[in-house]
């Protein structure tokens, strides 16, 4: 099913110094899911959005604006996930900072 939704997440990004592979993981979680957990009591047969996206070994992309990815979605239930395919537009983004020592 293909039902657009506001997310907010995290798209990590590193590389391994000795084999300068890179490799990006992360996550995504609906930005209202109150007000989508109150809609999910008073219409439960129909469908709604995962609360959570979580995705391992991203292949996408992750330098550009676009990004069509695989992923596993939970609705938070401690059920176990399902495959979705998510599309983004990359709205920010950030630099992390190491830890100070």
């Amino acid at each position: 099913m293909r039902q657009p939704d506001n997310y907010v997440g995290l798209i990590a990004r590193y590389q391994n110094d000795e084999t300068m592979a890179i490799t990006s993981y992360g996550y995504v979680t609906l930005i209202d899911w109150l007000k989508i957990s109150m809609d999910e009591s008073t219409h439960p047969t129909v469908y709604h959005a995962p609360f959570l996206v979580e995705f391992i070994n991203i292949e996408a992309d992750t330098s550009g604006v676009h990004w069509t990815m695989h992923g596993v979605s939970s609705r938070g239930e401690n059920e176990h996930g399902y495959d979705s395919t998510c599309e983004f537009d990359v709205v920010k983004r950030g630099k992390a900072t190491p830890p100070a020592r």
